[in-house]
């Protein structure tokens, strides 16, 4: 957050507001921990559709115990686990929901992507 707001007082004044607002949505979600097995399988990197993000695809990756998730429009970020398919990030402006459902006839998963006011959805692809 530091890159975000130059210190004066008027930006100290907006990133604390910030920080509260992210700091109550956090507060509302129940973060679960999950295996290294369970993670890696939402592992590989996402189509989304052409008719919603056409040419954008998001990758998914782990270190250690903690799942990341990287979209052509976003930096990597941690994407913490509410269930074992459901997973949250705190934004500065909202909270985005990332649900990853398994399909078991087309042997792949989708990732279904809640954010911007949209529901967008991917699938992986490798």
């Amino acid at each position: 957050l530091p890159a975000l707001f130059p210190t004066s007082n008027a930006s100290e004044a907006y990133k604390n507001t910030i920080q509260k607002e992210m700091e109550k949505r956090f507060a509302e979600r129940k973060v679960t921990t999950l295996d290294n097995d369970d993670l890696e399988k939402y592992v590989g990197v996402y189509e989304f559709d052409y008719e919603t993000m056409p040419g954008y695809s998001a990758e998914v990756s782990r270190e250690n115990n903690r799942l990341f998730i990287e979209i052509s429009f976003l930096d990597k970020a941690e994407i913490l686990p509410e269930s074992m398919t459901d997973f949250f990030l705190v934004g500065t402006n909202e909270t985005f929901e990332f649900t990853f459902k398994p399909d078991a006839i087309e042997d792949s998963i989708q990732l279904i992507a809640k954010m911007y006011g949209m529901e967008m959805r991917a699938t992986r692809s490798h």
